[in-house]
């Protein structure tokens, strides 16, 4: 809510389900709605497309469908002694999203459509006290205008 009476709202849902041990089927959906007129700063954006730039806008709706694969080889093993290396496991996904300035253009846009692999890797430090996650993906386009992209995260 700010001071001009707008106010905006997200709604997200995920789920999995184990398809065998160590595989895993991910969904995610995500939905942002706004009343009023936001500033440019504050509308909201399909951040979850890597490959795509959209615009940012009032309303926005989201979907992500990926299919997890254990890493190989044994776990946990120490990287130098300077962090544990707890969990490796690759993702395949596909990830569609679209945007609207008012709820009366909603379904006259097409959604943009990305699909990629990432690598994931979870890594301990300072006796289990700190975790790292490091992705490290590819994306590319398939429905929409845009460029297939690597890109690289670390969250603590």
């Amino acid at each position: 809510l700010n001071t001009d009476g707008a106010a905006q709202a997200t709604y997200a849902i995920q789920n999995e389900i184990r398809l065998m041990p160590g595989i895993y089927l991910q969904a995610m959906a995500r939905l942002g709605v706004s009343s009023g007129v936001m500033p440019e700063s504050l509308r909201l954006k399909a951040s979850e497309l890597r490959s795509i730039e959209t615009e940012r806008a009032n309303h926005i709706a989201v979907g992500s469908l990926s299919l997890e694969l254990p890493g190989v080889g044994d776990l946990p093993y120490s990287l130098f002694h300077l962090a544990m290396v707890d969990r490796v496991h690759t993702r395949g996904f596909v990830t569609c999203g679209a945007g609207w300035t008012s709820l009366g253009e909603f379904g006259t846009t097409s959604a943009s459509v990305e699909a990629g692999l990432e690598q994931i890797v979870e890594l301990s430090t300072l006796g289990g006290m700190l975790s790292v996650t490091i992705k490290l993906g590819f994306a590319t386009p398939v429905r929409g205008e845009g460029e297939a992209a690597f890109y690289a995260t670390i969250s603590l």
